[in-house]
C-alpha cells in the first residue's frame, strides 16, 4: 500500500495539471485549501484553479491579521467514494471538487441494460460529510484529518513564513547607530499543525530582500515584510515576498 501511495503522489504535478484543465462545469465548485496542496505538490501549475489558489495563499499572509498560508484541517482528505482504499491524489481531488457531479459507476445486477446502466458512486462512508466548522472541532482546531505523517506530505512541512521587522539607521547630533529588528517564523508540524516561534534576522532565507548591512556600519534600513517559501514534492523551491 505505501508503495501505491508512493507511486501516487510522484505523479501529482503531472496529476494536478491534468485536474484543473478538466472541463469547467466540473470545477465549477472547489476547496480552496485542497487545490492548495494538489497546486503546491504540482509546483503551482497554470490553471485558473491554481491562480485562485496561490492568490489565496499569499493573501492570507498579507497583514493584517497573517494566517497561515494553507489551512489543512480546512480540506476533507477522509472524504473518498466507495471502492479500493484511495491515494492522496484520489481524495484530494474528491475534497477539492464537493459539489462537483459524482463519477458515475455500473454495477452488474443480472440483465445486460441493468449491468450498463450508470448510477452515482457514493461515498464509502455514507455519513461522512464534514464542513469546515466539523473539521475544525474534530482536529481541536488545526491540523489534518487523515495522517500525513509520511515524507511524501513533506511538501506540506517545507512551507515557511517569515514576519520580518528591521529598522537600522543613526540619529540625534552625535550620530548614534539605533537598531530594533523582530523575526517570527511560522511553521507546519507532522500532521498540518501551525505555530510561530521566535527567531532573528540571521534566520532569514538568502532569497529574503531587505535587512541587507544590517549590524554593520550603520547603513539605513527599513524593512517590515512578509515572506513564504516551499518546496513542491520534487524539491523545487520557491518563494514570495511581500513588503509593507
Amino acid at each position: 500500500m505505501l508503495t501505491l501511495l508512493r507511486s501516487t503522489t510522484l505523479t501529482a504535478a503531472v496529476a494536478a495539471v491534468a485536474i484543473f484543465n478538466a472541463p469547467r462545469e466540473a470545477n465549477a465548485a472547489f476547496n480552496v485549501d485542497c487545490a492548495m496542496l494538489l497546486c503546491l505538490a504540482g509546483g503551482w501549475p497554470k490553471s485558473a484553479e491554481c491562480t485562485l489558489a496561490y492568490a489565496t495563499f499569499i493573501r492570507r499572509v498579507t497583514p493584517w491579521p497573517i494566517e497561515p498560508p494553507l489551512q489543512i484541517w480546512r480540506c476533507p482528505m477522509g472524504a473518498s467514494y466507495e471502492g479500493e482504499p484511495s491515494s492522496p491524489l484520489q481524495r484530494l481531488y474528491e475534497a477539492t471538487f464537493p459539489d462537483a457531479q459524482r463519477p458515475l459507476q455500473s454495477i452488474p445486477t443480472g440483465s445486460q441494460e441493468a449491468a450498463l446502466a450508470p448510477i452515482p458512486a457514493v461515498f464509502r462512508d455514507p455519513d461522512y460529510r464534514p464542513d469546515a466548522a466539523a473539521i475544525l472541532q474534530l482536529v481541536a482546531g488545526q491540523g489534518a484529518d487523515v495522517d500525513i505523517s509520511d515524507p511524501i506530505y513533506d511538501f506540506v512541512r517545507s512551507i515557511r513564513v517569515f514576519d520580518v521587522h528591521a529598522r537600522q539607521g543613526e540619529v540625534g547630533k552625535d550620530r548614534d547607530c539605533t537598531r530594533s529588528s523582530s523575526v517570527r517564523i511560522g511553521s507546519y508540524g507532522t500532521q498540518g499543525d501551525y505555530q510561530w516561534r521566535n527567531a532573528s534576522l540571521s534566520d532569514l532565507p538568502a532569497a529574503h530582500v531587505g535587512t541587507e548591512g544590517y549590524g554593520g556600519s550603520c547603513p539605513s534600513v527599513n524593512n517590515r515584510s512578509i515572506f513564504v517559501e516551499w518546496k513542491d514534492y520534487s524539491g523545487t523551491y520557491g518563494h514570495e515576498q511581500v513588503n509593507y
